[in-house]
């Protein structure tokens, strides 16, 4: 029997897991929501029963990958930092939980680095020694990887593009600083923006849709509205695009590295639509950064990505 990992992906929203073979194949797959309101305890029960949920059916595990927001210590498997998006994740000791409960060896490492990992090795990022990915989702977060190395900082600090000031005293970011690219370019921010805004656009297909409920405006609806022409929503995303063009901008004059990969579920909601887009964006800012407007591609591996670049990490 080939070796079977689990890989667990904690987002701000879902978590999504799978057994997965050595060759990226996923079978088993289980997803459920966050419910980060209820606190840091509740998360940790739901993941003891996640994975009590594959050991009942008999099948060998060999390790358990986690990928989770936040910045990691991959040696110690310790969320040294997290922000607002999981509540009380800052100090746990997750390797320590889940290795002492179930006696399985246990890796721990930021979502966007195992995003980047399972491209590498199966998708958009296969060919590549030098990448950088985007993952656009309920917040924004970023992965590097040079001369086939994960750059993964001290303690976990490198390669979060998303906390990069962009605008002097700017908006509040879920980090607790102001003007962060998270701030302009994620899920969260965008449905702010969008809930401040929609009363002055009444006759918009969004706030038709929505009416006075705005809790019911999502990113995933603001694209589907704007692929269908509608003013507000079309606003709305081209100021995310060029959001999130500022960061590519940002990694191009730094890195200059010869592939970006754009992931999350805010880019497999927007596809090729929204990747046009941030191209386009990328073009305005500079012919430099236009240049490379045509090495940004889509992630293949959609939102499998965190959980098989979770199981991955033991290999």
């Amino acid at each position: 029997m080939k070796d079977t990992y689990l890989g667990i992906d904690i987002g701000g929203s879902k978590i999504l897991s799978g057994l997965v073979d050595i060759k990226g194949n996923v079978t088993e797959m289980l997803c459920f929501q966050t419910q980060t309101e209820k606190g840091k305890e509740d998360l940790l029960i739901r993941l003891k029963d996640i994975i009590n949920s594959y050991l009942k059916k008999g099948k060998p595990i060999k390790g358990i990958g986690i990928s989770t927001g936040g910045r990691v210590d991959f040696d110690k498997g310790i969320v040294m930092y997290a922000t607002a998006l999981l509540p009380d994740w800052k100090g746990t000791n997750l390797k320590k939980f889940i290795e002492d409960e179930f006696s399985i060896p246990c890796l721990v490492e930021n979502d966007a680095n195992c995003a980047l990992i399972a491209e590498k090795m199966f998708g958009a990022g296969k060919s590549y020694s030098n990448i950088v990915m985007f993952t656009l989702g309920t917040g924004l977060g970023s992965a590097i990887i040079l001369d086939n190395k994960l750059v993964r900082g001290k303690n976990g600090s490198g390669g979060e593009s998303g906390h990069i000031i962009i605008k002097e005293g700017g908006r509040k970011c879920s980090c607790g600083k102001q003007g962060c690219l998270e701030a302009y370019a994620s899920g969260w921010a965008v449905e702010k923006e969008a809930k401040r805004l929609i009363k002055f656009y009444p006759k918009s297909l969004l706030y038709r849709t929505v009416g006075q409920k705005k809790e019911r405006i999502s990113m995933k609806l603001i694209i589907e509205v704007a692929k269908k022409g509608d003013e507000f929503a079309t606003k709305l995303i081209d100021k995310f695009t060029y959001y999130s063009a500022i960061g590519i901008d940002t990694v191009v004059n730094a890195l200059g590295v010869e592939r970006y990969i754009i992931g999350g579920g805010i880019a497999e909601g927007g596809g090729v639509f929204l990747l046009n887009r941030i191209r386009n964006a990328c073009k305005n800012i500079s012919p430099i950064t236009g240049a490379f407007a045509k090495n940004i591609s889509l992630a293949q591996l959609k939102n499998r990505a965190g959980m098989i670049g979770a199981a991955m990490l033991f290999l």
